[in-house]
């Protein structure tokens, strides 16, 4: 690729919010040039953005159209790319409550780490996560891993006997919280001192 180009690419890409600084709206996700609506395979995924440390990024998955081809079976996806760690990282993931005429519900995420070549290192279900008034999952990254380059989100299929049912006391005794292909993701990438860190 010729000089220029580069130079092209990485202005446009510093244009959007979100790319270098960390911090990006998802109301500005629908003017994302490098996402198409085409299905892509994992190894030519566009990545959406390098998390920066200290860093809160807020998307909607399933609004650009980006979705992701495993094998003939397509769903929405983020790709993001990791900074290199000089010490341990904590990435937060929650995936937020939201009402859709009338009904309660969902994105169930699914988190893939990826090496290089984007072969998973490491994943994390959504029957993984905690429902805390969001559902959310904590990823610790460290030095050590340095093969984990990458992170991929993608909606999770859930079965209807696996959705979450959660006590309301100002509702019905249990609501369902339904799977929807679209919703709001909020990713808190962050150092985290080496005493709060679970070892083994």
């Amino acid at each position: 690729m010729k000089l220029p180009a580069i130079l092209a690419i990485v202005g446009v890409l510093s244009g959007i919010p979100g790319c270098g600084a960390g911090v990006r709206s998802f109301g500005a996700w629908h003017d994302t040039s490098v996402q198409g609506a085409r299905p892509h395979a994992s190894d030519t995924f566009p990545v959406e953005a390098v998390l920066a440390p200290a860093s809160l990024v807020t998307v909607e998955l399933g609004v650009s159209g980006a979705r992701l081809d495993e094998g003939g079976l397509t769903s929405p996806a983020l790709l993001f790319q990791l900074p290199r760690l000089d010490r341990v990282h904590v990435l937060t993931l929650k995936s937020k409550l939201h009402v859709d005429a009338g009904v309660p519900g969902l994105v169930y995420p699914r988190v893939r780490l990826l090496d290089a070549q984007r072969v998973p290192t490491r994943e994390f279900a959504s029957n993984q996560f905690i429902y805390r008034e969001d559902l959310q999952v904590t990823v610790f990254l460290d030095p050590t891993r340095r093969a984990e380059r990458f992170v991929l989100i993608t909606a999770d299929a859930v079965p209807a006997d696996r959705l979450l049912r959660v006590q309301s006391l100002s509702g019905p005794p249990h609501r369902e919280l339904a799977s929807f292909a679209r919703g709001v993701l909020v990713l808190d990438f962050r150092p985290e001192p080496i005493e709060h860190v679970p070892f083994p």
